[in-house]
């Protein structure tokens, strides 16, 4: 699914450039990093409201774990202090969204860009009687050796990100062995789901796009408030120096 949107500003940041050059590169860093979470707080905060109020027929605890997973992310995008600043805010799905959402934050997707429903198609069945137990043991297992494999293989570097790679694929190679039953028959679900799609059957629940429209209308105003948020931490460091 594409859900992309392509937005066109332009932020002035002559004055941002020239106070931060005053400044050494680390502590520059750390201003716009700093500047950049105040600015997308204030996003955050109001993307949260805008899902709070959201009027679906679903459950609002869906609703209310959208909004405590949305968070603030900024980060450096490279090695070396001085490389461009990676500033995001929006939902976190699995444990990085927080206890509080619960992993009920995964709908998301679903209710902002809309999904086919199939009715009470085969589609959504579960799995055979038999075949539940083994289900239940197979996801228990995962768990716990993802678990395993996350506490073992730790660092964010390529070398450590591949090791984990690679044991999460052997891990799975090996839960399709044992469960060879469970495996086959996931296989022939995703099967019918993927013939389901191609058959046309079912019908599109449109999506609400409330982040979307929300971005979309207000970005130019969100990036101006990050260059105007960075070029005030910059000058509280400067001891409130103009920069002519």
């Amino acid at each position: 699914m594409n859900t992309t949107t392509n937005v066109k500003v332009y932020v002035d940041d002559k004055e941002v450039r020239k106070t931060l050059a005053m400044l050494s590169v680390s502590l520059g860093e750390r201003v716009r990093k700093k500047g950049a979470r105040k600015a997308l707080g204030t996003v955050k905060n109001k993307l949260q409201t805008l899902w709070l109020s959201a009027m679906y027929r679903g459950k609002s605890p869906h609703r209310k774990a959208i909004a405590k997973a949305t968070k603030v992310d900024v980060r450096r995008n490279g090695k070396t202090p001085g490389s461009p600043i990676i500033a995001e805010v929006g939902v976190v799905y699995g444990a990085k969204g927080g206890k509080g959402a619960k992993g009920r934050q995964r709908i998301w997707h679903l209710l902002e860009h809309g999904f086919r429903s199939h009715g009470s198609s085969n589609v959504y069945s579960n799995a055979p009687t038999h075949l539940r137990e083994a289900v239940r043991e197979r996801r228990s297992w995962i768990q716990a050796k993802r678990k395993e494999i996350f506490s073992t293989i730790k660092g964010g570097k390529f070398e450590a990100k591949r090791a984990r790679s690679k044991a999460m694929k052997e891990m799975y190679a090996a839960a399709r062995e044992q469960w060879a039953d469970v495996a086959t028959y996931q296989g022939q679900k995703r099967e019918t789901i993927e013939q389901s799609k191609a058959d046309g059957s079912g019908h599109m629940i449109a999506g609400s796009k409330r982040s979307t429209r929300f971005i979309a209308a207000n970005f130019q105003a969100i990036m101006n408030d990050i260059s105007a948020s960075v070029l005030a931490e910059a000058k509280q460091v400067l001891g409130g120096r103009n920069v002519s």
